[in-house]
Formats: C-alpha cells, structure tokens, sequence
C-alpha cells in the first residue's frame, strides 16, 4: 500500500512540474494608449487608472508597478509617454512604425495604440490583477 501512495505522489509532483514548465512560456502583454481629452494631438493617456497596476522590463527584470510608480499616469504628451513606454521595454503592437502611430493619434484617430511587452505567462498567472 505505501508503494501505492508512493507512485501516486510521483505521479502529482510530475503533473506539477508539468504544468509549472507550460507556465514559464512567453506571451504579449497588452497596454492601451488613447488620444485623452482635450487639444487633439497632445494630450494621450494609457487606458488605466492611477492606480491601476502594469507590468513593466527594469534593469533587474520582470516587476508589477502602478501607473503612478511608472510615472504614465493621466495625459501626457505623446512622445513623452511613448519614450517612458519604450524605457520598461514596451514595444509598438503594429506594423506601422511609432511614427505612423502618433501622426495618426495626433489626427484624432480613435482606434487606440496597443504597446506590447513579451512576458513569461506565468508572471500574469501569478499576478491575475494585472490583467
């Protein structure tokens, strides 16, 4: 009978280990900016509030800060928010380049820019608030 228990807990920890290996695999995670309220082309605004939290790429990795800490809430203007973006290693989602994205923005167009950062997927399993 302890054989029997014994291969059972064999068989859990090597599902564990399993679904632990699955969850170390990459994934985009996704941040909005919009055109914000006010003078068309200048004002952008990630779509988040303040206190609201977002992953972010620093010197000493993977880190879960409020859009406060990273210093991007409330309207800013475009390219400074789009350089604070990129220095936490977020990246334009499109095929067009930044430049495209913000003459378009600057024009009043409403679809938002979607940034993206490449994450281990198991960081937003960890931290499902984030989302």
């Amino acid at each position: 009978m302890a054989l029997a228990r014994s291969i059972v807990a064999l068989a859990e920890s090597r599902a564990e280990v399993i679904q632990r290996e699955l969850a170390t695999e990459y994934m985009d995670y996704l941040v909005e900016v919009r055109s914000g309220s006010g003078i068309v082309g200048e004002n952008f605004k990630v779509n988040k509030a303040s206190e609201d939290s977002i992953i972010v790429f620093t010197p000493t990795g993977f880190e879960v800060k409020t859009v406060q800490e990273v210093g991007i809430a409330g309207t800013q203007r475009p390219a400074t928010l789009f350089n604070k973006l990129q220095a936490y290693g977020y990246r334009v989602s499109s095929s067009k380049s930044i430049g495209d994205v913000l003459e378009a923005l600057s024009f009043g167009e409403q679809r938002p820019a979607i940034f993206s950062l490449r994450i281990p997927r198991r960081l937003l399993l960890e931290n499902p608030d984030v989302a």
